[in-house]
């Protein structure tokens, strides 16, 4: 079995262009109190801004991480919010359904972009 030794940003990359978006890295936005927040990605089209970080950790992604994207979602423009990694506890997935936090794995967009 051959191993993708792409990284989860360059497969997030592909996969939202292939979506047809607008890709920019490390984005800074500004938040309503005036500071700047950084960002791995922001995607968008004719209907928004999304706000996406990419956690690539060997261990399975918290609540934390969702509560810093959906504070991050609510304090600027952008209008929804996703958190790519490989792996996603059950609080973490109960949290994004709560928060409004798309989770995308590494393994459900190569998936996707192979039934492009």
């Amino acid at each position: 079995m051959e191993v993708n030794k792409e990284s989860l940003l360059e497969i997030a990359h592909r996969y939202f262009t292939r979506k047809g978006l607008d890709v920019a890295f490390n984005v800074d936005t500004k938040k309503i109190d005036g500071k700047m927040q950084k960002l791995d990605m922001v995607a968008s089209d004719h209907s928004g801004k999304v706000g996406i970080l990419v956690t690539n950790w060997d261990r399975s992604i918290g609540v934390n991480v969702i509560r810093k994207l959906s504070r991050i979602i609510q304090a600027t423009e952008l209008k929804d919010g996703i958190l790519i990694g490989d792996s996603f506890s059950e609080h973490c997935r109960q949290f994004a359904k709560d928060y409004k936090v798309q989770l995308l794995s590494r393994s459900k967009m190569l998936q996707e972009m192979d039934e492009l």
